[in-house]
């Protein structure tokens, strides 16, 4: 199987537009370690989800 992702990281934003979620749903997510995120380099730094993480995890999850 291959799977191709278009983007290895999002935004809050984009990851809440994609899921369904709100915008402050996610970001709590990303806050709580919910969601694995890129390493921000400073508090106030925006978080980015790491998609290509995400699909991993799902890939190789058993059902």
């Amino acid at each position: 199987m291959q799977v191709q992702i278009d983007t290895p990281y999002l935004s809050v934003e984009e990851y809440a537009k994609r899921s369904g979620r709100t915008v402050r749903a996610v970001r709590e997510m990303c806050a709580a370690g919910d969601l694995p995120t890129k390493p921000r380099k400073q508090p106030g730094e925006r978080y980015m989800i790491n998609n290509a993480l995400l699909l991993k995890q799902a890939l190789e999850s058993k059902y």
